[in-house]
């Protein structure tokens, strides 16, 4: 004895209802991502703005080699893609000792909640303008490529990157 049954069977249980709501869920997840990564998308893709101080001293353009070409206002880049960072190089000294304005923006991921701009020393090795940061435990270091101002941040979280242009 065989039992076959047909499509037409009666008592066949379809769970189309099932896949339906699989679908639905499928279909509302892909929404509910593509939302969040088009909401990232515009925060990274929004002008960096920091604050500065009143009397900022932004020294001009200086084209020549060494350490005068770091002399000016360095912007328009982001730490990692998310956190703005302005650098004002405003002197430098014949013993290549320099005096910078740091200005970042805000990151809450990195739970930096408030705009904030510092003056510091700091020096030029060679190619490179050094800044150290003792209290945050941390370092930058700054490079000049192709006329823009590359940036590496290290501190006990790792190594963040940032490409600034002149503003």
């Amino acid at each position: 004895m065989t039992s076959s049954r047909s499509f037409e069977d009666p008592e066949r249980q379809t769970h189309t209802v099932p896949f339906m709501s699989f679908r639905i869920h499928i279909s509302r997840s892909l929404s509910c991502a593509f939302l969040l990564f088009t909401i990232a998308w515009q925060a990274q893709a929004q002008e960096c703005s920091t604050p500065l101080p009143s009397d900022v001293s932004a020294p001009a353009l200086q084209a020549d080699s060494g350490g005068r070409s770091f002399l000016g206002v360095w912007g328009n880049g982001k730490w990692d893609g998310f956190l703005c960072h302005t650098l004002v190089v405003e002197s430098l000294t014949a013993d290549n000792k320099v005096v910078v304005v740091y200005s970042h923006g805000v990151y809450a991921p990195w739970y930096i909640r408030a705009p904030a701009f510092y003056r510091q020393g700091g020096f030029i090795d060679g190619e490179t303008l050094h800044l150290d940061f003792p209290q945050a435990k941390a370092r930058a270091e700054y490079r000049l490529v192709d006329g823009k101002l590359q940036g590496k941040y290290i501190s006990q979280r790792g190594v963040s990157t940032i490409v600034m242009t002149r503003k």
